[in-house]
């Protein structure tokens, strides 16, 4: 092949075009680790997580990540779910107040528990089930005082990343009782007598 000899303004425009491919395909190459990420996958980070949490002579061990855990949850879907059509009445305001309120509940009671269950037992995988936009992940531990008990996840793909919203317990919804437990007190209460009793459950240790 015949050499050419590149002209003046070919040559100022090389760095730009080389800059563009290395972009397009660093691009490319993050969408495609978002993509291989799979429900099973997003589970055990979250677990993994979790695990890392668990307390060590009481105290919070140093692995400790919440906002790592975070990012593996659905928390402001998981909000507007609980509260059902009562969502739209709170106005942006509450709706801020309780998706917060709800997210410290989950750090101070949640998490320390799960963390304490899940880093006691062996942690076995089984299938996931993928329908559209919604999964569920099978897990089963293997306790020595319950036996074996079977855990699913069940995750919602937001913004092409899988995230966990709901967990069944031997067939139970934890986001199912909580939602009929929220709904149950705006209905008869208030929505100033639910933030009571969620801020009642508290752990305080003093003021921040």
């Amino acid at each position: 092949m015949p050499y050419r000899r590149e002209t003046v303004t070919e040559l100022r425009r090389r760095p730009t075009r080389v800059w563009a491919s290395l972009s397009l395909g660093l691009v490319l190459a993050w969408a495609g680790l978002a993509r291989a990420e799979t429900p099973t996958q997003m589970t055990q980070q979250l677990i993994e997580s979790i695990i890392a949490c668990s307390e060590t002579n009481g105290t919070q061990p140093s692995g400790c990540d919440v906002e790592k855990i975070e990012a593996h949850l659905a928390l402001a879907q998981l909000a507007r779910w609980l509260m059902g059509p009562y969502w739209q009445d709170l106005g942006q305001e509450k709706q801020r107040d309780f998706a917060a309120l709800l997210a410290r509940l989950l750090r101070d009671i949640a998490y320390p528990r799960a963390a304490e269950f899940l880093s006691s037992n062996q942690i076995v995988y089984g299938q996931n089930h993928v329908e559209g936009q919604e999964a569920v992940v099978e897990t089963s531990l293997v306790n020595a005082e319950e036996g074996q008990v079977v855990i699913k996840y069940r995750l919602h793909l937001i913004d092409d990343r899988w995230k966990v919203w709901d967990v069944h317990l031997d067939g139970v919804s934890m986001a199912g009782n909580l939602r009929k437990q929220v709904q149950s007190i705006m209905a008869r209460r208030s929505y100033e007598e639910l933030v009571e009793r969620m801020q009642s459950k508290f752990k305080w240790d003093g003021p921040e």
